[in-house]
């Protein structure tokens, strides 16, 4: 295979403080022959002077400014516009290391059934790099299926950052526009239509943990609301690619919604009956597999709600004496 075309999709949304990091380490891969098209979402900082100065510096820079239409919407964007025959999507306040393009590409050129690739993830912050936020233990080719079952478990990343792909996967698969937590409503599709999966140990993404991204709490009902609903798709979306995986499934549902009763104890008081309601509401016991399956997560169930009434010590000395 002859050097192919890697398009690489940076949508940019008021980052004027991470921008330069994120589009020189993309310009400075070792890997030359790709495109990188960086998407500005109607930024009001500064980011469209750095974009525009990095657009003089490198030929390969495509440039598309719209209206900000959030993170879906731009990503789409760049999928439109994309020629390579492979993609990565990079967030703009993160970092991609020099060498990562050019040591995952050749796993395609060498296994024709791969259409994705998984490669390193850590953290980053204040210029330190933290510790994996996702590495594999064993390099080596895996099915759909059974990638679905690691990120069921939360053995894996669901996000589209942090991987490569075979840009044929993406044919008729866009993010939805306006929802928060977008990964979630495309991650089932993209695996169910994946041949098999590659998990690297070569490359390196720095996922920036921002100081100034914490959620605003009069949001918080709002944005709770629409991350259950979008683990709510993705959880039906599991159901219908993967029915093989239907006590992986079950499982993981039953952890979104302990989880989402815990999360919604932090809320204030006069918000915390309406944040319940909507959590409920979204998440709907409805696909167990069988009896004994059901029994068991009625248990858990029932042992959540002890969690939320009586706190974690009760709880625990609950589980212990159940097990």
């Amino acid at each position: 295979m002859n050097a192919p075309l890697v398009s690489v999709i940076i949508p940019v949304y008021n980052v004027e403080a991470y921008l330069e990091k994120c589009l020189l380490s993309i310009s400075s891969q070792t890997y030359k022959n790709i495109e990188i098209i960086i998407i500005n979402d109607g930024s009001t900082d500064n980011s469209s002077s750095i974009i525009h100065k990095y657009e003089n510096l490198d030929e390969r820079i495509l440039v598309l400014n719209k209206q900000n239409g959030g993170l879906s919407d731009a990503r789409n964007q760049g999928l439109e516009v994309a020629c390579g025959e492979f993609l990565i999507f990079v967030d703009s306040d993160d970092i991609l290391d020099v060498h990562t393009i050019e040591k995952n590409i050749v796993y395609f050129e060498s296994q024709e059934e791969i259409d994705i690739v998984h490669f390193p993830v850590r953290f980053y912050s204040l210029g330190e790099i933290g510790g994996y936020f996702y590495k594999t233990d064993q390099p080596q080719v895996i099915s759909n299926t059974l990638i679905a079952k690691k990120i069921l478990q939360g053995k894996d990343l669901i996000a589209v950052w942090g991987k490569m792909y075979r840009k044929t996967i993406f044919d008729n698969v866009r993010f939805p526009k306006g929802q928060i937590s977008e990964d979630l409503w495309v991650i089932p599709l993209l695996y169910s239509k994946c041949r098999n999966i590659y998990l690297s140990d070569q490359g390196l993404y720095l996922y920036t943990q921002r100081v100034d991204s914490i959620v605003s709490s009069k949001n918080t009902i709002l944005k709770f609301s629409q991350y259950m609903l979008a683990y709510r798709n993705y959880i039906d979306d599991m159901y219908a690619y993967f029915p093989s995986l239907k006590k992986e499934i079950a499982l993981a549902e039953f952890n979104i919604y302990r989880n989402g009763v815990k999360e919604s104890r932090k809320y204030m008081d006069e918000r915390f009956q309406a944040s319940v309601k909507i959590f409920l509401s979204e998440v709907k016991f409805c696909h167990w597999i069988n009896i004994v399956v059901l029994k068991r997560v009625m248990v858990l169930a029932f042992l959540s709600f002890v969690s939320f009434t009586l706190g974690e010590k009760k709880y625990n000395k609950l589980k212990t004496k159940l097990k």
